[in-house]
């Protein structure tokens, strides 16, 4: 076996400009994001925090450390870091024929730390704020707190490999926009080993929240397993997850290998154990409905059967979540964003899951309200008039023709000179791009 692995919110169709919405997950503002790193060795130190994933990275090992003197105290801070392996764990849970052994490294000890007097991040006084010990996770997040400091260090004690990034963000006020997307080979795919160049989850909220949000993400996906493998092991998923709020679920793939119904009770019961032991801990889970395959391609010719669907559809209303990102509804409209044996995406697929991530949490109310378009604040140079039959915009002194970019790379005329019209029967939803001239803005279709 390889690696086995929308419904619309109810409102008026409209245009809203995502720089005017208000956010309802308050932003964490990253701290340390293009600072000068300190650390040993020195080889790879900048990558840590260039904003970027699978790129480049800086190898550890026992003794390795990194240090940042951040702009301000906060007091309290979320940091996490990421080492570029495939999978998130053996040890959480794991299909055997997918275990990743010796291929998979990560800080197995380490030490968070601060000061408020050093100046290069080897002097002066340092507090022990964290320490862990036994580690089994390739990509892991904590809440820190930081008294008066303004140094942070982490400091490995035992493991091996890499981290691509560290991420040190302002938990002063909100601990609310920390992510764990948890998952099959698709998960892994889309978050670690085929993590697209741009266009990723972060970098779409940075742009399309009112708030500039950029989310912390712990990325776990595990290859290979079934619902039942997160259910037997949820006690594990909470222990290396804790602190974490906000879990979105991709799984069902492997549970419905064949096309046949034979493991939706069990899929449903397992997802089901995984909700209230999440919401137990305070943790808001998000349901991705199962990505469709290509069966012309798939070994066996086959489809994720609709009954999958419909638990997911199940669990998400009888127990009061926001509906996640509709995966099953992307691929079934663009099966070619799949690979040649029709269940893994191929680069463009993997990236398209990021952006259905961030529409569908936008769309539904997670980051901006969309409950009436007469409730967002118009921009002062934007414009937008919308009825039954699509949507009219005005863009104050833009020249020349004018652009609506989707993130399948089509481009549509829509105007000239600042005057442009949207049809509805297009059918588009989600983040799009109006491009002048001399200006591109994300905006967001809702219907």
């Amino acid at each position: 076996m390889a690696s086995r692995l929308p419904r619309r919110a109810a409102s008026a169709f409209g245009l809203l400009m995502i720089g005017n919405l208000h956010a309802a997950i308050p932003a964490m503002p990253r701290l340390n994001a293009g600072l000068q790193t300190y650390g040993s060795p020195a080889s790879g130190l900048p990558t840590l925090v260039d904003g970027k994933y699978k790129t480049a990275s800086w190898s550890i090992s026992a003794g390795s450390w990194a240090a940042w003197k951040l702009p301000s105290a906060p007091g309290k801070v979320a940091l996490a870091w990421n080492n570029p392996s495939y999978t998130w764990s053996d040890w959480v849970t794991n299909a055997s024929n997918c275990k990743q052994g010796a291929n998979l490294t990560f800080p197995a000890d380490y030490e968070i730390l601060t000061s408020s007097n050093s100046t290069d991040g080897t002097d002066g006084d340092w507090t022990s704020r964290l320490k862990v010990t036994g580690n089994k996770v390739s990509s892991r997040m904590h809440i820190v707190q930081t008294g008066a400091d303004v140094w942070v260090k982490m400091a490995i004690q035992a493991g091996t490999g890499s981290l691509d990034e560290i991420e040190i963000h302002d938990a002063s006020v909100s601990t609310e926009d920390t992510w764990a997307f948890i998952g099959t080979s698709i998960t892994s795919g889309a978050f670690k080993s085929d993590f697209p160049a741009v266009g990723d989850f972060q970098s779409w909220m940075s742009q399309s929240s009112a708030n500039g949000n950029w989310p912390l993400v712990v990325r776990a996906g595990i290859p290979c397993i079934v619902s039942t493998d997160v259910s037997s092991n949820i006690g594990r998923y909470l222990e290396m997850l804790d602190g974490v709020k906000n879990w979105a679920i991709e799984m069902g793939t492997n549970d419905a290998w064949g096309g046949g119904t034979g493991n939706v009770a069990s899929f449903k019961a397992a997802m089901q154990l995984v909700i209230d032991s999440a919401k137990g801990r305070g943790v808001r889970v998000f349901l991705a409905r199962t990505p469709a395959t290509n069966s012309t391609l798939t070994d066996g010719k086959w489809q994720v059967n609709p009954a999958f669907l419909t638990a997911i559809d199940d669990l998400v209303r009888t127990n009061g979540l926001v509906e996640g990102a509709d995966l099953n509804a992307y691929f079934t409209k663009y099966p070619s964003d799949l690979s040649s044996d029709g269940v893994h995406p191929n680069a463009k697929g993997y990236a398209a899951i990021h952006n259905q991530w961030a529409n569908a949490l936008l769309l539904r109310s997670v980051y901006a309200p969309m409950s009436s378009v007469d409730k967002i604040r118009r921009g002062a140079d934007l414009r937008f008039v919308s009825d039954r039959a699509g949507t009219r915009l005005r863009i104050d002194g833009a020249q020349g023709p004018l652009w609506l970019v989707s993130i399948d790379g089509a481009k549509r005329k829509i105007g000239v000179d600042g005057q442009g019209w949207i049809p509805r029967e297009w059918g588009l939803t989600g983040v799009q791009f109006v491009q002048t001239q001399g200006q591109v803005r994300a905006v967001f279709v809702g219907r």
